[in-house]
């Protein structure tokens, strides 16, 4: 596990989690509107302010090879401990254990991963 960045670091990561396509006007918002308020006050105190939303940041070359799920938990990881969880009427997609055999670098650093993909869970659940 990551440790939480220091208030040395002057920069903070803010991870966003939601599915894709139920909250996408709520994540828009918060892209345009909130963050841009947010880093324009955190700069004026010295603070680097970035979020992370997922939806531009995974290529189809990594979907494919099995990493989309290892990016998520990593820049969770990175963010820590600025997490902005969404949740709608979609429960997301859940990945199978086939999906989790194209790139077993995942449960080298997160162990539980394998069980929750056998319990069904989906990236979205699993990020929270």
């Amino acid at each position: 596990m990551t440790m939480a960045p220091s208030i040395q670091d002057r920069s903070i990561r803010v991870f966003i989690s939601s599915t894709f396509q139920d909250m996408e006007q709520e994540r828009n918002y918060l892209i345009k509107k909130v963050f841009p308020l947010l880093k324009s006050k955190a700069s004026k105190r010295g603070v680097i302010l970035t979020e992370l939303d997922l939806r531009w940041g995974i290529t189809q070359e990594e979907s494919e090879n099995g990493k989309v799920l290892e990016i998520c938990l990593n820049e969770i990881d990175n963010s820590r401990p600025f997490f902005i969880g969404i949740l709608g009427d979609r429960y997301g997609w859940c990945p199978s254990i086939k999906e989790l055999d194209k790139n077993l670098n995942i449960e080298e650093r997160y162990p539980w991963v394998r069980e929750c993909i056998k319990q069904g869970k989906s990236i979205t659940e699993m990020e929270m």
